[in-house]
């Protein structure tokens, strides 16, 4: 596994957006890292758009602006190329706590493998 690897979930993504100058968005912007999250993410973050622009203080304009840098930055993983039993591991180790993190922990495995 490439040590600059780093899944990202929703969360993250949605508390670089909230706060622009926050550790996480500083981090997403400037490190070396390569970052990875689900497709899922796209329809998450458009689910929640109008929260985030009211709750990040920024205009619409902006947001999106910051939003287009933020996602050239993040590569995108199709989830229907996640293999099956790494799904099924990832919901079983999830299914207790969080299903939501399914694909976040199956990505994981996918690229520890």
């Amino acid at each position: 596994m490439n040590s600059k690897l780093i899944i990202v979930d929703t969360n993250i993504i949605f508390s670089a957006l909230l706060n622009t100058n926050s550790l996480f968005s500083i981090t997403l912007l400037n490190s070396d890292y390569q970052f990875y999250v689900g497709e899922l993410v796209i329809v998450e973050l458009f689910k929640y758009k109008n929260k985030i622009v009211k709750l990040s203080r920024l205009s619409e304009e902006d947001l999106i602006k910051f939003y287009h840098i933020l996602l050239r930055r993040i590569n995108f993983y199709k989830e229907d190329l996640i293999q099956i039993d790494n799904l099924k591991l990832a919901y079983n180790l999830c299914q207790d706590i969080d299903v939501n993190d399914t694909i976040h922990v199956a990505l994981t495995i996918e690229f520890s493998d």
